[in-house]
């Protein structure tokens, strides 16, 4: 994906005052980048992998706002200091117990926190997405924890013939 393409998905989730960010299975950063980019040089972007080359070519990109973690993002000991967003593009379809994580990742929000997600709007898994999560699977675990989602962008995919999709997990208002 150009990361013109990915600003465009990530843009609607993204409020130009955020400082704190982490990208939560970040691979070589193509939505990294496009995510620094849309904050101040004052933010923090924690890019969490656990392909060591990808997060050092990552680092590169934009050191001063790009912070490199080497780690599963699923661990449940990962924390952050209180974030204004958590970024998973392309990553909450390796979760199989996608509520356990965005139950513990909601922890780690600030009180106007929230989860941008990047998937294949799809319920059928295949060797690169296991445990899929297409938009409406998306919005039931979502509101099974008392949170709420709303689709934010989509765009062609050019596997499988699907729409790949945005959406905010936010608090209940």
């Amino acid at each position: 994906m150009e990361t013109s393409t990915a600003i465009k998905l990530l843009a609607p989730g993204v409020n130009q005052g955020d400082l704190y960010w982490a990208d939560l299975g970040c691979g070589t950063g193509t939505f990294t980048i496009a995510l620094a980019s849309l904050l101040t040089k004052e933010s923090t972007v924690y890019a969490v992998d656990r392909d060591a080359k990808s997060l050092e070519n990552l680092y590169r990109a934009r050191p001063e706002i790009i912070r490199t973690i080497r780690a599963d993002f699923t661990d449940p000991l990962l924390s952050f200091p209180s974030l204004n967003g958590i970024l998973m593009a392309n990553s909450l379809h390796f979760v199989a117990d996608k509520n356990q994580l965005i139950q513990h990742l909601n922890s780690m929000l600030l009180p106007d926190g929230r989860i941008l997600i990047i998937e294949y709007d799809t319920d059928t898994a295949n060797t690169w997405v296991p445990h899929p999560v297409s938009f409406g699977a998306l919005q039931r675990i979502v509101s099974g924890l008392g949170l709420v989602v709303r689709k934010t962008g989509t765009h062609p995919s050019i596997y499988g013939g699907r729409e790949m999709y945005a959406a905010l997990v936010t608090k209940s208002v």
